[in-house]
């Protein structure tokens, strides 16, 4: 247990926050998704500013927004891999 504590420490200290920005309002489906998909360390931002409605981006991500649920988890993905 304070390994896995540690570890979950270290990732933060070392990578920095996930943020996903969404453009739309809280309880949209891509808010819904982006909240199932990131981990419990992750920063979920509805109506954020400079999101095109019906769009959301991981934040730092060079990739275009995402419109659908699908192309979220591959932003989140790529990002949590260290793709990006």
């Amino acid at each position: 247990m304070q390994v896995a504590h540690y570890g979950s420490v270290a990732a933060r200290l070392t990578g920095g926050d996930l943020v996903v920005d969404v453009g739309g309002p809280a309880g949209s489906d891509l808010h819904r998704a982006a909240l199932r998909i990131a981990d419990h360390e992750a920063v979920v931002v509805p109506d954020a500013d400079g999101i095109e409605a019906g769009t959301a981006r991981v934040r730092g991500s060079d990739r275009s927004p995402a419109t659908t649920p699908e192309k979220l988890v591959e932003q989140v993905g790529s990002v949590a891999d260290g793709g990006e």
